[in-house]
């Protein structure tokens, strides 16, 4: 099966599809992708850990011409997508035969360290930021996100780690004619939605919804500045009416300027899912109106099951702000995906969850995805 270089979230839903029936075979991924705008990359990040987790093995094929075609193997794995689908693939062959498995990893593995390191902007390009653990590699504790306990032992940081990180986020990714932009108290709200949602993922996200330590486990964080031209306008448009009715609402950042400047931040892992691990029990034996009931419980204020992503106050603050900024969320889990247009609820009170709706139309059936993608997204310039 040859991969759509057009990284759209329907995309990312056709490729699942085809994963649940069984109809992949080797996976032909492409160098470079387009149209990741709403999240697509990040989309694409939980598909093609959903993939190597269901394929026996999972051969992926690269459009490098050999080990000599250095440009066509920096480009892969400089791409989040690419770097995932290298280190959860079995096996990796050029588009002319060769085996590259031990090439491509050995070149992923060197772009991990640095993301895994305490200066991870270098592993980026561009305005963008991400943090990866690659559990079932042993690679699991980049520094951004962990200390060293008085024992030895590795720990998520606490909170305050997670503002300053958060702080060098904005920096990062807001231009400085922008900042103005972003909501007076934002960087540390999110900080403290980023330290609960990577929580839950040490926590919960390193098991499937059996309870087994999964064959491929990823967890991550994604952060981008993307310049939403008209034309990519349009093609998101034309995907769901959720994204459609949202982008028709954004302004550009700039009089003069036809571009949407647009802030996204994904966390993601390949574990049980957010209905699963909130009821312990499998996604199989849990009815489609029972987890979409227990995804809306996970959303609510204190929540009993200890560090689930609503237990809290990071994610109900981040939320607070994106309603008055006019901000999104998705969510991808289990058989749900699920949005909230966030600019258009009333003002609630704090800690009020979103109105999580159908992201899909009842006709539309979701194919199971591994572990839970959170996607928030705000426009600067509002």
């Amino acid at each position: 099966m040859q991969l759509t270089s057009s990284m759209t979230l329907s995309a990312a839903e056709n490729f699942l599809r085809s994963v649940a029936a069984g109809k992949v075979g080797k996976l032909q991924i492409p160098t470079r992708a387009k149209y990741q705008a709403a999240g697509g990359e990040a989309a694409f990040v939980q598909a093609l850990s959903t993939w190597a987790n269901s394929a026996h093995p999972a051969e992926l094929v690269s459009y490098a011409e050999g080990p000599a075609d250095n440009v066509q193997i920096d480009r892969l794995v400089a791409r989040l997508y690419g770097l995932v689908a290298v280190l959860v693939a079995d096996s990796i062959s050029s588009i002319r035969g060769p085996n590259l498995t031990e090439l491509l990893q050995r070149a992923a593995l060197a772009r991990l360290a640095i993301l895994q390191s305490e200066s991870p902007e270098g592993g980026s390009r561009g305005p963008q930021l991400e943090i990866v653990c690659i559990d079932h590699l042993a690679k699991s504790y980049p520094r951004a996100f962990y200390a060293q306990d008085e024992e030895g032992m590795r720990q998520v940081k606490k909170l305050p780690a997670f503002n300053q990180f958060a702080s060098a986020v904005v920096k990062e990714l807001v231009p400085t004619e922008l900042s103005h932009s972003v909501p007076a108290g934002f960087a540390h709200a999110l900080g403290g939605a980023l330290h609960e949602l990577f929580r839950n993922t040490e926590e919960h996200g390193r098991v499937n919804d059996r309870g087994d330590v999964p064959a491929k486990s990823v967890r991550g964080f994604h952060a981008r500045r993307h310049s939403v031209t008209p034309d990519t306008v349009a093609v998101l448009a034309a995907e769901a009416k959720p994204l459609s009715d949202y982008v028709a609402r954004l302004r550009p950042a700039r009089a003069g300027n036809r571009d949407i400047q647009l802030i996204e931040l994904s966390v993601f892992d390949t574990g049980p899912g957010m209905a699963p691990s909130l009821s312990g029990r499998p996604l199989a034996s849990i009815n489609p109106d029972e987890e979409l009931d227990l995804v809306r419980r996970c959303f609510r204020e204190n929540v009993s099951r200890k560090s689930l992503s609503s237990a809290g106050l990071g994610l109900p603050t981040v939320i607070d702000l994106l309603r008055e900024r006019g901000g999104f969320l998705r969510l991808r889990t289990g058989r749900l995906g699920l949005f909230c247009d966030l600019g258009l609820e009333d003002r609630k009170p704090f800690g009020e969850p979103p109105e999580l709706r159908a992201w899909s139309g009842p006709e539309v059936e979701l194919a199971p995805v591994a572990g839970t993608l959170f996607t928030l997204m705000f426009p600067l310039g509002i």
